[in-house]
Parts: C-alpha cells; sequence; structure tokens
C-alpha cells in the first residue's frame, strides 16, 4: 500500500516534516536569533549537557542542522571553533567527544 500526507494549509513544496510530533514543537522551529545569540544559546545548551553527571563526552543538539547549521556550521565547526570554552578529543575518523575547558 502506498500512501500519501499531506499538510493542511501548507503551501506546495513546503517544509518537510517527520511524523514524530517530537519535531514539529515550537522549540524546534528556526529562529530569527543573531548569529551571536545562537552562538550564546548553542554554548549554554551543550554547556548543560557536559555538566550532566551521566554524560560521557556526547553532545546532541537535535535542532542543529535547522537552528544553528547556516550561522554557526556544523557542530564540530563550532565546537572547534571555541577552544577557549571546549576540548574536542578524536575517537575515530568521524566520532569524538568533548569536554569543557577547565579554568
Amino acid at each position: 500500500h502506498n500512501y500519501t500526507v499531506a499538510l493542511v494549509n501548507s503551501s506546495p513544496g513546503g517544509t518537510k516534516r517527520h511524523a514524530d510530533s517530537s519535531w514539529s514543537t515550537p522549540a524546534a522551529k528556526k529562529t530569527h536569533l543573531s548569529p551571536e545569540a545562537l552562538a550564546e544559546k548553542a554554548m549554554q545548551e551543550i554547556t548543560r549537557q557536559l555538566n550532566d553527571p551521566q554524560n560521557t563526552g556526547n553532545v546532541w543538539i537535535r535542532s542543529w542542522n535547522w537552528e544553528y547549521k547556516e550561522s554557526l556550521g556544523t557542530l564540530r565547526e563550532y565546537l572547534e571553533s571555541r577552544p577557549d570554552l571546549f576540548t574536542i578529543t578524536p575517537v575515530n575518523e568521524k566520532k569524538y567527544t568533548v569536554s569543557l575547558v577547565v579554568e
């Protein structure tokens, strides 16, 4: 069986959305913050994750590609641009862990 799903009140060629409702929460919508404000928001979220006692050096921001990437680059590029805040330790060609720089 083939099914077609259309969003009500969507424009033709509109944004693709996952069926999972958590992908379309208001917090996940693209914001119009300045690059500086986006960098601050990203830094706060990354720091929050790394300060979690159960964190093993992994950072994941589900909305990175549509919320931050245009202004800040990939998550890794952003992390590497802030050696004053984050230390990146390569695990292999693609994987790495992140830690906070201790002052």
